[in-house]
């Protein structure tokens, strides 16, 4: 095998407090990369100056998060474990592979990416109607450091879905290898109550504001007075906005792990909700299907998921359908049922790590024989 210095954030990694989905695919490319090199791993702080702070809130420079940060370290690690492959843990750590491939130029540098930047970033300012200067010329900064630091210092991207895949190639990556979600099952038990729906997420994230908004249109627009539509997450204030707002929306408010599992089990469909793409994936959609509860998503909300053997869950990019769904599959006992099993057998027909380790280390040695 040979040698991989596994370099993120140290929030990221698992001896953290943090939570959330960036830790969930941390957890996941170390977990397969353990299975193709021996690794070793260092934790970096975000050391930033107030100058940096300052040019990438402007644009004039998007990736100054770790601009030293524990570069002497990392030198060492590779000198006294004969590192012959680096892996940065998100496009932030990029600044690092330009100072190693001066020092190392035979080093083969992977970028973990979590989701690609410019894209949500012009998401961010069209619709929001950013229109000065300030906003075009960020936009355009990150998008040519985007295309530079593939061109010439990253050997390999990994990406979580596979339009970010093409992005990817477009914006001069050398070498892309899509890397799906894996599930592994740990169905638990449910007790769902009919016509009672949730959603996850981090109620501020533009994506998800737009979704919970159209859905709560679309239910008032149905008339159906039966649906309860349940939110979990943070900030307070926009949970409370959209339950005071809309008589049939339930906020939870935020919750701890135990809490969110004895509350998600007495649902009878977990919302998986996005109708534009953005950076990532919905690393939500693989806690919902882990544990075996029933899912209705979005197909955009699909992205980076694969099943095998012809399963598939019940989606729909309609809002309008949603609620069709809702009212289908959460309003008796034994259509709750099917959707039940439906999500069941999309958990146990994801590809597994193995697998997917065998698939990536082909891809990889292809180019690099050793």
């Amino acid at each position: 095998m040979k040698n991989l210095l596994f370099i993120s954030d140290k929030l990221f990694l698992e001896d953290s407090n943090f939570s959330g989905g960036v830790k969930l695919c941390t957890s996941d490319y170390l977990k397969l990369l353990c299975l193709i090199f021996n690794v070793e791993v260092i934790g970096i702080k975000n050391e930033i100056s107030l100058l940096s702070r300052i040019k990438i809130k402007l644009g004039i420079d998007a990736y100054l998060h770790y601009d030293n940060s524990n570069i002497d370290e990392i030198i060492q690690k590779i000198n006294s474990n004969k590192i012959d492959w680096i892996a940065l843990n998100m496009s932030n750590l990029i600044p690092i592979a330009q100072r190693l491939k001066i020092l190392f130029p035979t080093l083969k540098i992977i970028l973990l990416s979590h989701g690609n930047e410019s894209g949500d970033y012009l998401h961010e300012i069209s619709r929001n109607n950013f229109s000065n200067i300030l906003h075009a010329y960020k936009l355009g900064s990150i998008l040519l450091k985007e295309s530079q630091s593939r061109k010439n210092f990253l050997d390999f991207v990994f990406t979580v879905s596979p339009i970010e895949a093409e992005i990817e190639k477009w914006i001069n990556a050398k070498k892309v290898i899509y890397i799906p979600r894996t599930i592994e099952a740990n169905f638990i038990d449910t007790n769902p109550s009919l016509n009672k729906v949730g959603f996850i997420g981090d109620l501020s994230h533009l994506p998800n504001k737009d979704a919970i908004e159209k859905i709560c249109e679309s239910i008032e627009a149905s008339k159906n007075t039966n649906i309860e539509f349940c939110l979990i997450g943070k900030p307070v204030i926009k949970g409370q906005y959209f339950s005071s707002k809309y008589s049939f929306v339930n906020y939870k408010g935020y919750l701890s792990d135990n809490e969110v599992i004895n509350e998600v089990k007495t649902w009878s469909a977990f919302l998986n909700l996005l109708f534009y793409y953005s950076r990532g994936v919905s690393t939500k959609l693989g806690f919902a299907l882990s544990f075996g509860l029933p899912v209705i998503s979005t197909k955009i909300g699909l992205r980076g998921y694969e099943f095998l053997n012809d399963t598939s869950l019940i989606s729909s990019n309609n809002p309008q359908e949603i609620i069709e769904l809702i009212i289908k599959y959460c309003s008796n006992e034994k259509s709750n049922s099917e959707l039940i099993d439906i999500s069941h057998k999309a958990a146990l027909n994801s590809i597994d790590m193995t697998s997917l380790s065998k698939k990536v280390e082909l891809e990889l040695f292809d180019n690099y024989k050793s």
